[in-house]
């Protein structure tokens, strides 16, 4: 299908791009599920489609059921709206997949909040041993110092 892009006319947001019906540049939009074959199999998935999180969800639901990777996305509750979607929107459709999704923190993961804005890391409910392993390495890189041999993401 095609959809219109809108760019911010503020030059120092460059990533605040977005899907628009009265956006200035028409493009292509393709589903998870439509290019499966092509991407195979996946253990990580990066979104952040500036509120269209959900919707790249749902066009992705065989393959993420198929696959189960980790999930990483931006969850912010007015790029939400301006999509016609919420926060819970967001979490129901994670939770229908069978996910667990928690807040990035600084110290850590901390339980998502339906307001606002965050990082979520969100894991199939068989894998949630996962969210352990990322919490640990959260917490060493805020507290180790920026030595590659200490701080797992100083490594080279």
């Amino acid at each position: 299908s095609r959809a219109g892009f809108h760019i911010s006319d503020d030059k120092s947001e460059s990533g605040l791009g977005y899907l628009s019906s009265s956006g200035a540049i028409e493009i292509e939009c393709l589903t998870l599920d439509s290019l499966s074959e092509r991407l195979g199999d996946a253990r990580l998935l990066a979104i952040d489609v500036e509120g269209f999180e959900t919707s790249v969800l749902k066009g992705g639901e065989l393959f993420i059921r198929m696959h189960r990777p980790v999930i990483i996305l931006e969850a912010v509750d007015a790029h939400q709206t301006r999509a016609g979607y919420t926060l819970r929107d967001l979490h129901e459709t994670l939770m229908r997949f069978g996910y667990k999704a928690r807040a990035v923190s600084t110290l850590g993961l901390k339980p998502i909040r339906l307001s606002g804005a965050a990082n979520w890391v969100c894991v199939h409910e068989d894998q949630a041993g996962i969210l352990r392993r990322v919490e640990k390495v959260i917490r060493q890189a805020a507290l180790l110092p920026c030595v590659g041999w200490l701080n797992p993401i100083c490594r080279s």
